[in-house]
């Protein structure tokens, strides 16, 4: 089987009994290494195993496990980005909307505000005509009329 290193996180002082004339086996800094079959029996077959204790990892496995790890952290960063950018897009878009909305508003408001001001100004003219046309009250012209009625 050879030399194999096994590690617990979990309990740094771990202490497995294995019922052999070795003794129990004692995890020193999370760590106990053996070339001993029958004790690495023992500890994979601990209940702990695959969960607390686990193979020390070669520098090798180390590195692929990173740069899985990297890769793939920046997978879910690129989908946050890609949603996150998707949603400004999304309310930029619905601020323009609201903008040109307003916008139009407002156009409208002052297409209404120049007809009434047009409406009203041409309410003046002809009022200013009806009084051009209406002539003026004269006090000697009505004296007149009344001489030659008597």
């Amino acid at each position: 089987m050879g030399y194999k290193i096994y590690v617990c996180n979990l309990f740094p002082k771990l202490m497995i009994s294995t019922g052999l004339p070795c003794g129990p086996v004692h995890f020193e800094g999370a760590q106990f290494g053996t070339d001993d079959p029958a004790v690495q029996q023992i500890i994979e077959s601990n209940a702990q195993f695959g969960t607390s204790i686990h193979f020390k990892d070669t520098e090798e496995e180390m590195a692929r496990m990173g740069r899985a790890l990297r890769e793939e952290r920046a997978a879910i960063r690129g989908k946050e980005r890609k949603k996150l950018l998707q949603q400004m897009k999304e309310d930029e878009e619905a601020d323009n909307r609201e903008k040109e909305a307003e916008e139009k508003a407002a156009k409208e408001r002052l297409k209404a505000e120049k007809r009434e001001s047009d409406l009203a100004g041409d309410e003046k003219k002809d009022a200013k005509k009806d009084e051009k046309k209406e002539p003026a009250f004269d006090q000697s012209s009505f004296d007149k009329q009344a001489e030659k009625k008597k």
